[in-house]
């Protein structure tokens, strides 16, 4: 409150609407988080919630106003925006798209990040001799430590690039994502996408039921044997995601002014 405190003083006064909507993609299905109560104010608020499966979520956090927006990435005009830029950069050779994410407490352990993309970087280059590897990190990533990682593992034919819209290159064939909402631009656009995560030792105290997207139905695996057989068929991860895409992609409704 001590930086919004305007927003509510003009709500108060000139009864202006004030408008949330939770970080990134976050997907947060129906069940109550563990360690939060009710958001201080939440009831003077409208909520912008992604899907029906978040309702109950936010209810118990207090946001009692929701509106259901839909998730952007599926939105017809973000997929043609976005894919219009991704032709200005004339990206050639076919590459494998890596999201990770940073280390974290609850989500994230030093030693499985490490085992993650060391592992996903050999079963690519094992699976797709000679295919390029792009690593796009989370913004908070220590860039030194991917690479250090992976000149220790003698990897190479990586880089490491920050631009999202790479996802919409033609020449992107596969997506490896460590547990993290990116993954849902791939989907929106048909492109084979696995959900490779070792959970952390803290995360089932924040995600009691384990992986969302694992639970959602997107292709997921936990160690490398698994990806190794999952990489070799691109139909059937494409066909077992399109079914979550049917469901997540849905629904999209702007009109809450």
């Amino acid at each position: 409150l001590t930086s919004t405190w305007i927003l509510y003083l003009f709500n108060f006064l000139f009864k202006k609407k004030i408008i949330v909507y939770p970080h990134g993609h976050a997907m947060k299905i129906a069940h109550l988080p563990i360690k939060q109560g009710r958001t201080r104010y939440s009831g003077k608020v409208l909520m912008l919630s992604f899907h029906k499966h978040s309702t109950h979520y936010w209810k118990h956090l207090g946001f009692k106003n929701q509106h259901i927006i839909g998730y952007p990435k599926f939105y017809p005009e973000w997929k043609e925006l976005i894919s219009a830029y991704a032709k200005t950069l004339q990206k050639k050779n076919k590459f494998v798209l890596i999201y990770s994410r940073s280390i974290h407490e609850y989500y994230m352990d030093r030693d499985k990040y490490a085992e993650l993309l060391i592992s996903s970087c050999k079963v690519v280059q094992s699976k797709l001799e000679g295919i390029q590897i792009i690593i796009k990190p989370h913004p908070r990533e220590d860039i030194d430590f991917i690479i250090k990682l992976l000149d220790d593992a003698n990897i190479n034919n990586f880089s490491i690039n920050y631009d999202s819209s790479l996802l919409y290159s033609s020449s992107c064939i596969l997506v490896i994502s460590f547990w993290t909402s990116a993954i849902l631009g791939a989907l929106s656009i048909n492109i084979p996408a696995i959900d490779y995560y070792i959970e952390a030792n803290k995360f089932r105290e924040l995600e009691p039921y384990g992986s969302i997207y694992k639970n959602i139905g997107i292709v997921a695996v936990n160690n490398s044997d698994d990806l190794d057989k999952i990489i070799g068929d691109f139909d059937e991860i494409k066909r077992i995601n399109k079914k979550v895409y049917k469901n997540l992609g849905s629904y999209s409704n702007v009109q809450f002014l």
